[in-house]
């Protein structure tokens, strides 16, 4: 292995862009990887463990465009803590005008169904019965209060017989009575499925007997899943119900209540992935980075770089143009990187910003190019502390190495040296020869008469070939 590595050295190898890029990519992938371990790991247990409970929450809330929104959410939280009545404190203060009237109740919700990650933190934060300090969104101030606690309710596959409320009273009645009838044929015995077909008015779920897709809590109407949930077994239907647009009867397909971790872990991190809490946490993880190698950013003359590539940054292809006097823009760990390395960085980034042009462009380019500078400073403080980190980037960059040399020297020597190739054949044809063969067929009799007649049949039929017994005996 390392003769391999040594001889790949020795050629010159580690000297080609290609290659050094390549080994890049992977420096990069296995930092991510690194990253995201230490991000996502615990976020996904965290997630698997908060799914296992549905929380109804009550809230007062405030919005940030509201004119004194702090002094209004301050007020209604010391008279909270005044003892005041959660319900009338709601009823006062909230402008959720829906849930104020309720108490302040807002519904059951479960892990990853809040755009919001405040408000989940709080709602799994806050125990049963009581409230949590003001907390700011970007939307607004809130207070929340747990107020009941149950197991998850998990996913749930239903079939359904849906009827539109129609807008006459008089023709209610009727729908109501049609429903009535299906009921009763349900309890006869009669199909779901030819029910579905002859009744039901949701053209999507009709033509597959009725079936919705998987669904959980906060899909539908509460109406509608409350009676859905309450279904126990496989196979069980619902009384006729309405909820504010439909009559239906529900049946039950199956449920998925309590996924493993194993089954719910490539889904939490599909969509953790993609959520507001793994963005907050790669933010606060930065921020910890940054603080730790004593980051700096010298803002005005960042201004004054950002400024100068506006005219530039929407050309393709874009080329940043060096200056001669580079000012400062960031210190890490004590290293002064100027506007030229920033340039370079942004030049190399370029073609990853899309969808966004001129000043936002420039934005999101400089961003990505200080986000680089720091995950650059903690690799550097990951290779100095960690042996088996350290170790997996040497084993990537000669594995490249390694790569190559062997696809020079062995893969590619059948294509390309063609002199090489007839040599060898030469030399070496004869060995990778049959030996003299040929085509049998073979009998075995214990009486001579059988060997006798079949011989005649041989000759008689010609059979000297496979090709000849073939067709014999697919013929006799």
């Amino acid at each position: 292995y390392k003769l391999k590595v040594q001889q790949a050295k020795d050629s010159g190898l580690d000297t080609i862009p290609s290659l050094n890029s390549e080994y890049e990519g992977y420096k990069r992938q296995l930092l991510e990887t690194n990253i995201q371990r230490q991000l996502l790991e615990p976020l996904i247990l965290q997630e698997f463990e908060r799914s296992k409970e549905d929380r109804e929450i009550a809230h007062v809330f405030i919005s940030v465009k509201s004119e004194n929104a702090l002094a209004k959410i301050t007020e209604a939280y010391n008279k909270l803590k005044s003892g005041a009545d959660f319900a009338k404190v709601a009823k006062e203060y909230s402008e959720d005008e829906l849930s104020a009237s309720n108490s302040g109740i807002v519904g059951y919700f479960t892990a990853m169904q809040i755009g919001l990650p405040e408000i989940e933190e709080a709602i799994y934060e806050t125990d049963l019965g009581k409230y949590s300090k003001v907390i700011q969104t970007e939307i607004g101030f809130h207070i929340l209060k747990v107020t009941n606690i149950r197991p998850a309710r998990g996913k749930l596959k239903v079939a359904i017989i849906k009827v539109m409320k129609p807008s006459q009273d008089e023709e209610d009645l009727i729908v109501r009575n049609r429903l009535d009838s299906i009921y009763k044929a349900l309890l006869n015995g009669d199909n779901f499925g030819e029910l579905v077909l002859k009744y039901s008015e949701d053209h999507k779920s009709k033509e597959n007997s009725g079936e919705l897709d998987w669904f959980g809590i906060n899909t539908y109407f509460k109406d509608f899943e409350d009676v859905a949930f309450s279904l126990k077994n496989d196979g069980d239907f619902s009384k006729p119900f309405s909820t504010p647009t439909a009559y239906y009867i529900i049946k039950k397909v199956m449920d998925n209540k309590n996924p493993t971790f194993k089954e719910a872990e490539p889904v939490l991190k599909m969509k953790i992935l993609k959520s507001r809490i793994f963005i907050e946490k790669m933010k606060a993880f930065e921020e910890q980075i940054k603080q730790k190698n004593n980051f700096k950013m010298f803002d005005e003359n960042a201004q004054k770089l950002k400024a100068k590539l506006i005219p530039t940054v929407d050309k393709y292809p874009f080329i940043y143009v060096q200056v001669e006097n580079p000012l400062p823009i960031a210190s890490v760990s004590g290293k002064i990187y100027n506007e030229n390395n920033i340039g370079e960085i942004i030049q190399n980034n370029y073609s990853k910003i899309t969808g966004k042009l001129g000043h936002e462009r420039v934005e999101a380019l400089f961003s990505s190019a200080i986000e680089e500078l720091v995950y650059m400073a903690y690799e550097k403080n990951l290779i100095d502390t960690s042996f088996e980190y350290r170790s997996l980037l040497e084993e990537y960059k000669n594995g490249v190495l390694i790569f190559e040399l062997t696809k020079n020297k062995v893969w590619n020597k059948a294509t390309s040296d063609s002199i090489g190739l007839q040599n060898f054949y030469n030399k070496m044809g004869d060995q990778y020869m049959w030996n003299p063969r040929a085509e049998v067929f073979k009998f075995n009799f214990e009486e001579e008469i059988s060997y006798t007649a079949l011989n005649k049949t041989v000759n008689k039929n010609k059979l000297n070939s496979k090709a000849d017994w073939d067709k014999y005996l697919s013929e006799n």
